[in-house]
């Protein structure tokens, strides 16, 4: 759909993380963000009921977005970044490189399948936008 180097528009993130959360009953939000720490699109789950307020959840997405970037460091050691999971007492957070500038976050249930929701579900959507 894009080259490397073009820019991803607005509708197209919304799309992409809407396509994520209706690939598995246990995503509760999608959202993309640039490696500027641009937020371009964050979707949530209709039923779900936010952990954080609106601005602490710009702030959350925003830091998550920081420390992927700052993973490239380690590059020529390990190789890239395939994903990354932190799990916490109340969910699960996933960041997921797209296209070079941009990470895919993504939060879960606390006790779903992440390992399997991330290689069946979540990238059979990111390679149908690539």
């Amino acid at each position: 759909m894009w080259g490397k180097e073009e820019v991803m528009l607005e509708s197209e993130a919304e799309q992409l993380c809407r396509k994520v959360i209706g690939s598995n009953s246990a995503i509760r939000s999608a959202s993309m963000c640039s490696e500027s720490g641009e937020i371009l699109c964050s979707e949530h789950r209709n039923d779900e009921t936010s952990l954080t307020t609106r601005m602490g959840g710009q702030a959350a997405l925003i830091q998550a977005t920081v420390r992927f970037f700052n993973r490239r460091i380690h590059e020529k050691s390990f190789g890239k970044t395939i994903f990354s999971l932190t799990l916490h007492e109340k969910v699960a957070r996933i960041s997921i490189p797209f296209k070079e500038k941009y990470v895919i976050l993504v939060s879960a249930d606390k006790e779903a399948n992440h390992s399997e929701m991330i290689t069946k579900d979540i990238y059979k959507i990111l390679d149908k936008f690539k």
